[in-house]
């Protein structure tokens, strides 16, 4: 019972509907500046058409940028007065509106750019194949490179979604200077670590230290790990737990 008033997948649903209408004005203005903006990169240059699969440049921009952009409104509604009061009167609990804007600004968002990229270059590659009389295969979404690119997306995108809930504004400015200042300081304290116990690396240039390779090696699957298994569901955690604090602040 207490799981049920918790969660419910209906209700979760019919928030991400809601949230979805609510914000239906801005989507379809987002669906025609992509599409005019795929549009003129074609015009220009309308080789690419044939080329969409070995260089996604369009697909990369519209996910990355695009998808930071969106995670950087999500929670715009808790940090503002009217819009955070009336949000917080949704019957729903704190984790299915968590939920609801994490699925929408991650797997939600990339999946609908996905669809939309691969639909757009198939109706182009329909024109284009009309017009020289030879069918093109212009997309296909079902490569693995391009379901590594997402899963590239969904991890980088938790960083910055955790960051629309701590920071008020400039939640992508600030985010990225937070994790450019981490950054230098794991730097730092790799270069001490490695100072310490490859001291002669540093002392007499001596690149080849056969126990160097080994821990490279274990450094590597070690930091894979991290990045690819535990940075994206800490980030949620964390996340979830601020954005509890902030609906009840």
């Amino acid at each position: 019972m207490r799981v049920q008033q918790c969660f419910s997948l209906r209700r979760l649903s019919l928030l991400i509907k809601n949230d979805i209408i609510i914000n239906r004005s801005i989507i379809m203005i987002v669906i025609a500046a992509a599409a005019g903006v795929l549009l003129l990169y074609n015009l220009i240059n309308p080789l690419s058409i044939m080329q969409v699969d070995t260089h996604p440049v369009a697909f990369l921009w519209f996910l990355f940028l695009g998808g930071l952009w969106v995670t950087s409104l999500s929670s715009k509604n808790l940090h503002e007065g009217e819009m955070s009061a009336s949000y917080l009167m949704l019957p729903c609990s704190t984790l299915e509106k968590f939920l609801s804007k994490l699925f929408i600004t991650s797997m939600g968002y990339a999946v609908a750019v996905l669809v939309f990229y691969t639909f757009f270059y198939w109706i182009m590659g329909g024109i284009y194949s009309i017009w020289v009389h030879h069918v093109y295969l212009v997309s296909t979404p079902l490569l693995s490179a391009t379901w590594d690119i997402i899963g590239i997306y969904i991890i980088l995108q938790s960083l910055f979604f955790l960051g629309s809930i701590y920071f008020r504004h400039h939640s992508v400015i600030k985010t990225v200077l937070v994790l450019s200042v981490l950054g230098i300081l794991l730097s730092l304290f790799v270069l001490m670590v490695s100072a310490v116990f490859f001291h002669s690396l540093f002392i007499h240039g001596n690149f080849w230290i056969p126990e160097l390779s080994t821990s490279t090696s274990l450094f590597y699957h070690i930091v894979k790990f991290l990045f690819w298994v535990v940075l994206a569901p800490v980030c949620w955690v964390i996340g979830y737990f601020r954005f509890k604090e902030v609906e009840i602040c």
